[in-house]
């Protein structure tokens, strides 16, 4: 079972610590953020195991942005990480280097510079499902398929409802 320091537990049948005055919205935010951060901590402790490269969590999560929708140009892919785009040009070169990904001038607009995966930048994105599917699987092992599959619709809503440009 997954636990973090300072993380509450939400009790098992559903009921939450709400405060009385606290919203539905609030509630919802506060467990979200909980769960982004054991999500994260989870995945933190095992990433050495597939982090050959060790482009570090902001690298890896740039490679599954790009493997969402390659090939994506830099302006994009900052959007996409909520990053300006000098920072992603000094990550997107670091991940060259470490041939990770390529970089291509748009065939339709030669100043656009559009950022794609290399064989071993997909395998990294593949070990990185793969630690990711570890880690919510012992995260959701206390679902039963359907409660599982419920969860798996919700997210996908709130996910077609946003943007990779991180507009609501």
């Amino acid at each position: 079972m997954l636990r973090l320091i300072g993380i509450n537990h939400v009790p098992s049948d559903g009921s939450h610590d709400m405060a009385p005055a606290e919203s539905d919205a609030l509630a919802l935010a506060r467990d979200l953020d909980r769960l982004m951060r054991v999500l994260q901590c989870a995945t933190r402790q095992r990433a050495e195991v597939v982090d050959r490269a060790r482009i570090g969590p902001f690298g890896a999560m740039t490679l599954m942005t790009i493997a969402d929708e390659e090939p994506l140009p830099i302006q994009g892919l900052a959007r996409g990480l909520a990053r300006d785009k000098a920072q992603i040009t000094r990550t997107v070169k670091l991940l060259e280097e470490a041939g990770l990904v390529r970089r291509s001038r748009s065939p339709s607009d030669g100043r656009v510079w559009l950022v794609g995966l290399t064989g071993d930048g997909r395998e990294h994105v593949a070990g990185f499902r793969e630690l990711l599917a570890d880690v919510v699987e012992g995260l959701t092992g206390g679902l039963d398929d359907a409660e599982r599959r419920q969860f798996s619709a919700i997210l996908a809503k709130m996910l077609a409802s946003s943007s990779l440009e991180g507009e609501p």
